[in-house]
């Protein structure tokens, strides 16, 4: 499950369009759009199960409900084949529901428990999730 920076790309775009609801159309902030890809890196991989999966789901939770005009949390449990139980989530985040015309945005927001690459330096370690989508 590769996560993107698209989806940091994307959410910036989101909320920095949308921090008062319905402001004026600004320009992209790179910077800003940066930061959220730092911001989600530093929770380190985000493999379902682990602390760092627990802790971006909390935070992206927490940014599109203080932007978003509705937020839905899909949540459900998936058995893997070893028999672990993980605890999954998928967020919807609607902005401006009553306009006619609004664009679909959809990234991963996880990361992936091994590195698959036959380039990569170590298939042992799990991905940051910054750059393997």
């Amino acid at each position: 499950m590769p996560s993107s920076p698209l989806l940091f790309l994307l959410l910036a775009l989101s909320l920095a369009a949308c921090r008062d609801r319905h402001p004026p159309v600004r320009d992209f902030d790179g910077a800003a759009a940066f930061r959220y890809v730092q911001q989600q890196v530093a929770f380190g991989p985000r493999v379902p199960g682990t602390e760092a999966h627990r802790q971006m789901a909390h935070w992206l939770d927490s940014m599109l409900q203080s932007r978003a005009d509705t937020v839905i949390v899909q949540r459900w449990d998936h058995v893997t084949t070893a028999g672990d139980t993980l605890h999954l989530s998928n967020f919807i985040a609607r902005f401006r529901p009553a306009a006619t015309r609004r664009v679909l945005f959809m990234a991963h927001w996880d990361s992936r428990p091994t590195a698959d690459s036959p380039t990569s330096p170590d298939s042992t370690k799990p991905v940051p999730g910054a750059n393997d989508g």
